[in-house]
């Protein structure tokens, strides 16, 4: 599954790359200012490094399991990063929009969808980030029990 959602999130951020002056990436129909091409790149990092852990947590081998908690750990790292860059952004919105020279307030749906939305994407990732290191940790504890617990067959 974080193979499956890293692999479509990795291609919707590897297009913006390739095509950042045509989308300033930006989705379809989104209306803000353009994204730093830096913070694309990151994001790009991020998926990247998830389909990298993923890919460790299938192989369930010792040393995949290690390589797939690096990558996540360092997936994590980005993640908290960018977080705190989003919850700064957020902190400095104001709730009043100006329109046609006439000031007013956001509706809540409004406010949803231009102000808290990105911040509840990123806390959720960061959740199912953080959940998939305790999965790989538990698979790695549980490996490591079996090995313990297996005694070698001799040969008569």
């Amino acid at each position: 599954m974080v193979i499956a959602i890293s692999s479509y999130f990795l291609f919707k951020s590897g297009y913006h790359i390739l095509f950042y002056n045509q989308t300033w990436g930006l989705a379809n129909n989104t209306f803000s200012h353009p994204r730093p091409f830096l913070e694309v790149v990151t994001v790009f990092a991020f998926w990247l490094l998830l389909i990298m852990g993923g890919v460790g947590i299938i192989t369930g081998k010792r040393r995949g399991l290690f390589f797939g908690l690096l990558a996540t750990g360092a997936a994590l790292i980005l993640s908290l990063s960018y977080l705190f860059v989003v919850v700064g952004k957020v902190r400095t919105y104001s709730r009043s929009i100006m329109i046609n020279n006439t000031e007013r307030e956001m509706t809540n749906q409004e406010v949803w969808n231009y102000i808290y939305a990105d911040l509840f994407f990123f806390i959720c990732l960061t959740l199912m980030v953080i959940a998939t290191i305790v999965i790989i940790v538990k698979r790695r504890k549980y490996l490591e029990a079996t090995k313990q617990n297996t005694v070698p067959q001799q040969n008569l």
